[in-house]
Parts: structure tokens; sequence; C-alpha cells
């Protein structure tokens, strides 16, 4: 069979005749049945694509096995370079994602860990504590419990002294943070 392949009838033939073979061919190489037919089915449409360039079967066959064998490198590499980029991203978010867990954790139990030390409190020092962390100041806060400025600040005082007796250094300065103490003085302090 030396003709080209010209018509439409022809190539049904050579197609019945050469996919087996090139299914068989891809399969070895992708150990993927329907990625092997995908890359075979699109081997037979370039091959049908350029059939008035064919000069003859043997020739037809000839290209029909580098088209093949293209198509499957031409996969492979797209699926490195896929991979390759899918592992950068992932090592890229892995990073970022367990220091924003370990920061939540961390928070979290900074949080529970004071709101219990707050809660053996006596209940006035708690409240001018839990004011203090509403942002309150001390006349805003001697203003809502009734009483001095000077009686918030000797509770608070008193508080942080507790509270200074059972947390960490990082804790109690994370409690001063939150309550205005490590800010400057004013707003009737």
């Amino acid at each position: 069979m030396n003709l080209p392949i010209r018509s439409h009838e022809e190539f049904k033939v050579f197609f019945k005749e050469f996919f087996p073979g090139v299914l068989a061919f891809l399969e070895h190489y992708t150990r993927d049945t329907e990625l092997a037919r995908d890359l075979a089915q699109e081997t037979f449409t370039r091959i049908y694509e350029k059939r008035e360039e064919t000069r003859d079967i043997e020739h037809a066959k000839a290209y029909l096995y580098t088209v093949a064998r293209r198509l499957y490198l031409d996969h492979r590499k797209h699926q490195t370079v896929q991979e390759k980029f899918l592992a950068r991203e992932k090592n890229a978010r892995e990073p970022a994602e367990d220091h924003e867990f370990l920061a939540e954790v961390t928070r979290q139990e900074t949080f529970r860990v004071l709101r219990s030390a707050i809660d053996k409190l006596s209940p006035r020092k708690k409240r001018v504590i839990l004011a203090s962390l509403q942002g309150k100041d001390n006349l805003e806060i001697a203003t809502r419990l009734k009483i001095s400025p000077s009686t918030v600040k000797s509770l608070k005082t008193k508080a942080l002294a507790d509270l200074r007796a059972v947390l960490s250094r990082d804790q109690l300065f994370l409690l001063l943070l939150l309550s205005g103490n490590c800010r400057g003085r004013g707003r009737g302090e």
C-alpha cells in the first residue's frame, strides 16, 4: 500500500489499521489507557490535517509514530512543569499556613490563660481590668463603677501585681499592651 492518503475513506482504512498499534505504543509509555487513547486520537487528528502532505502509507506510518512520540513528550513536559509549579505553590503556602496556624493557637492559648487568671481576681479588680481591656481609661472606669479615679488606679495596680504572680512575662506584657498600660500616660490616668 504505497499510495498517498487523500480521501476520507483512505484515512478510515489507515486509522482502523494503525490505531491499535499507536494506542498500544502510547499505553506502554503513559501506563494510562485514557490518556493513551486521548493522545492516539490527537495523533490521528494531526495526521488527518496533514494527509495531503503524505507521499505514501509508509511515510504516513513513520510520521504517525513521530507525532505520537512528540505528543507524549509534550504531555510529559507539561506534566513536569505543572508538578513543579504545584510543589512550589505547596511549599510556599505550607510555611505561611503553619505560621498562621501556630500564631492563632498561641494567641488563643494566651487569651485562655489571661481569661483564667483574670477570673481569679476579686470582683472589683476583675471589673477594672476588663474595663481597661475594653480601652476605657481610669476616669471612664471610675464613672462606670462609681468609684474614684485613684481607687481605679489602685485596683488596677493591685490586679496587675496579682496577675504578675501567675502569668509569664510575655503573657503579662500582652495584658499590659491590651489594657493600654504600655502606652503613654494621659486619658485620665
